[in-house]
């Protein structure tokens, strides 16, 4: 299997099954919509609708929106809800978490 092959292959299978395509690179999820009309969103979107539906807790929020930041994902939004949420995980005390996303 060649490199093309597997860049293909998240999005034929979201195409075959159904799904929405899971990506943080926009010009991967237009090139799956153009393609074949797959419908794509990114990591902080799905983790936005956990959230709402709580599947995941805000603290759970809060950890998971560091971890990106952390992965240098390029654009990441942050709330104040989730500052103060990080604010309180360190006892009110800047710590690395809470610094780095006042960095975003």
């Amino acid at each position: 299997m060649d490199a093309y092959e597997c860049f293909f292959d998240s999005i034929l299978a979201a195409d075959g099954h159904r799904r929405i395509l899971l990506s943080d690179d926009i010009n991967y999820r237009n090139m799956a919509f153009k393609m074949l009309g797959v419908k794509g969103i990114w990591t902080q979107t799905a983790m936005l609708f956990a959230l709402e539906k709580k599947i995941l807790s805000l603290k759970e929020y809060t950890d998971a929106l560091v971890s990106l930041v952390d992965s240098n994902v390029g654009f990441i939004s942050v709330s104040a809800v989730v500052l103060i949420q990080s604010a309180k995980d360190s006892k009110w005390r800047v710590d690395k978490n809470l610094e780095a996303l006042f960095k975003t």
